[in-house]
Order: structure tokens, then sequence, then C-alpha cells
């Protein structure tokens, strides 16, 4: 049976999630097989415009504790004011109070953890400091096809959760490395990517980011010109798929139109045993079109996309794990608006302290 196009496309973009390296078309083309079948480069690129239009983000998700960071997060009744290290804002309602409360994610250095407490403990009704983030996807085009064999699914989604077990085994022996020290220039690349896809693209984010501070993260360079720095952002893109691989956690796609059939929820989890928690993930994950979770040592954070009839079969599976909180996320109010230009400097090669 032929496939038509928008089956082809998810497999594509599942397919992606599959690979441990982010490649342009080209590169894509050389790796992905459908039915077989080489795709074109200019299939590919056709692919990514259309997605793009629909809300598409394709990058390397990285483990932010190896370049000095870490994900907090705050719940609070009012959101609390603008600070440079606030990269997420999400409006929740408490499945149970339907109150409304709002989430805050920030991306602090490792080091002030303590003094980050300090400032917003009273100002809170809930600070978590977690671990970067694993994301659980399940193959599209299996699940969106009827007759999808059930069987193969799930093994698809066991061997996310394989990975997610060997992440959660390693969770203390994550440190910082000095990649930062050697080239600033790699963090704008990690953080422009988030939102870009080409490389181009991620270039005129720096620089309108940086404006002319873009020269103090290539401070090689003598001349700024826009084709030198093209190719430095290049550079990295395949350095971070080579000798700095190990910042990576996994490439990581979001696509908009594929979570409109599903609800939003946010879940905050206890556990007192990693292979309950497992359990209860491969659970979670095999009803939900897309699972994020931060976990912790013995707590996590998890945003999932689901039906009420999903939730309702994840409340019964849940008796290994201590469920905290159930929300229904609203709105994202905003998204990947870390603002490194005022939390790095790039001189020094340090993290600024929070304000």
């Amino acid at each position: 049976m032929r496939k038509s196009i928008y089956h082809k496309q998810l497999e594509f973009l599942y397919s992606l999630t599959k690979i441990s390296e982010y490649y342009n078309h080209c590169g894509l083309s050389k790796k992905i097989r459908i039915d077989k079948k080489r795709i074109t480069p200019q299939t590919i690129q056709n692919w990514f415009s259309y997605f793009n239009q629909n809300g598409f983000n394709y990058f390397h998700s990285i483990i932010f504790e190896k370049i000095g960071l870490r994900p907090a997060f705050i719940l609070s009744k009012n959101i609390l004011p603008e600070n440079s290290f606030k990269d997420n804002v999400w409006q929740l309602c408490n499945l149970n109070s339907l109150e409304t409360i709002y989430l805050e994610n920030y991306l602090i250095p490792c080091s002030q953890t303590d003094y980050f407490k300090s400032i917003y403990l009273d100002q809170c009704a809930g600070i978590y400091f977690l671990k970067s983030p694993f994301v659980i996807t399940p193959p599209y085009h299996m699940i969106f096809n009827r007759n999808h064999n059930s069987e193969t699914v799930d093994r698809e989604i066991k061997e996310f959760i394989a990975k997610f077990k060997y992440y959660l085994s390693r969770l203390d022996k994550i440190e910082e490395c000095k990649v930062l020290k050697r080239d600033p220039f790699i963090l704008p690349v990690i953080l422009a990517s988030r939102n870009n896809i080409s490389s181009a693209d991620m270039w005129n984010s720096i620089k309108e980011e940086l404006g002319s501070d873009a020269k103090k993260y290539l401070i090689r360079e003598r001349y700024l010109k826009d084709e030198v720095a093209l190719k430095r952002v290049q550079h990295h893109i395949r350095q971070l798929n080579n000798e700095y691989n190990h910042l990576v956690q996994q490439i990581d796609i979001d696509y908009k139109p594929l979570l409109r059939e599903s609800i939003p929820f946010l879940m905050i989890v206890e556990y007192n045993n990693k292979d309950c928690f497992l359990s209860f993930m491969h659970s979670l994950s095999s009803k939900s079109l897309r699972t994020v979770v931060y976990p912790n040592e013995y707590s996590a954070l998890i945003f999932c996309h689901l039906s009420y009839e999903g939730i309702n079969y994840i409340a019964e599976q849940s008796k290994d794990v201590n469920v905290k909180s159930i929300f229904y996320v609203t709105k994202n109010l905003a998204r990947f608006s870390f603002d490194y230009k005022n939390c790095f400097d790039p001189l020094l090669k340090t993290w600024n302290m929070i304000k």
C-alpha cells in the first residue's frame, strides 16, 4: 500500500528523533530512509518550510549542567518580575481547586542554587530544582494509523524508556565541562538553535540578540563579517554532533499540529522506587503524544499531551508513585526567553550573579 505524503512526513518527523546528530536537509537525505527509499534534499527542504509555517522546532536538546546551568521551577499565584535567567512561563489551572497558577522555568548557575532559593522562597507556592529534560516521542506514523500494531508502538516507546533509565542512573554523575572556557560562541549557537533550523537563521538571531557584543564571543575573528560568523555557526553545529556531543541529551522536535488533538498537562510526581517510576513513565508515554520529564533523585516534573480519558488512565496506573499535583496547561506565555547576553560574561567566561 502506497503511503500518503502526510504519512511519510509523520515517519520523517519521528525519524529525526531516532538520529543522535543534527543535520541539514542534505545530511538528512543521506541518513533517513522511508520504505527503504531515499528522500531528496529538495523534498526535505520543502517539508521543513511547510513545517515552519505551522510551528516547528528541531534542535540539540542540551544537558545544561554541562555548561554550568540547571533548571529551576517556581509555582506562584502571580507572574514574578522579569529576570534574565527566566526561560519559560506557563499559565496553569489546578484540576482539583480550579485556581489559576503560574509556572516559571529558570536556567540558573549551578553554583547559585541556594542564593536563588533565598531570593524566591518567600514569593512562591513551590520551588523545584531539577535536572535537564528528557523527551519521549511516540512513533507518530504508527499511532495516527488506525490499523497500527500496538506491540510495535510499545517496542519503540521501550527504547526511549531504556535511554531514560540510563539517564536517571547518571544524574549524580553529571559534571560541568570547560567548553565555554575554550569557546564561548558555542553558547549563542546552542540557544539560537532552539528557535531556528537553518544556520543562517541562527546567525541572524544571534546578531539581533547580541548586536556589536557578538564580537566578544568571537574574539579570534579580527573582522566580524556575516559569512565568517555563518561558517562558525555551521562549525559549532558539527561540533555538537562530534567532539561536543557529550553536551547533547538527544535530538528533539516539537511540531504543534501533531499536538492539536491532545490536551497539555503538567504533573508533579514523587517516587521511592526508580523501577516503579519507570513503569509509570512507560504507561504515561504510551498515552501521550509528547512527554517531557525533568527528573531529580526522587521527584519529577512532567509535561505530557493526553486526552481526558488518558489522564484518567494514568491516574489508575499511578499506584506506585505519588502524583502530588496535576495541572491543565492553559497558555505558554513565554518560550525560550533566556537572556544570555545579560547572564553570561564572554570575556571572563563566567555566569553573572542572579539579580
